[in-house]
């Protein structure tokens, strides 16, 4: 059976709600969290992406680089 990986990976960067909100998304990101952040931040994330991004699903380094941004920022959330 395929994988759903980057369906589950979609819905966690487009922050799905409804039923399956509040999930865990295949990056371990939980579906529906949102960040205001600069747009240095968002230029990082595309960076990232561009730099990194392999095939449809990206490939697992883009994904360990995407986590460890959104750890921080999830971090960063906690602590302020």
């Amino acid at each position: 059976m395929e994988s759903n990986a980057g369906e589950e990976r979609s819905r966690a960067a487009h922050g799905a709600r409804g039923e399956g909100a509040g999930e865990r998304g295949a990056s371990g990101a939980t579906v529906g969290h949102q960040y205001v952040v600069s747009i240095d931040v968002c230029y990082h994330l595309v960076g990232l992406v561009r730099a990194h991004w392999r095939g449809f699903e990206g490939g697992p380094q883009v994904w360990k680089r995407i986590d460890a941004l959104l750890a921080d920022l999830r971090r960063e959330a906690n602590d302020a």
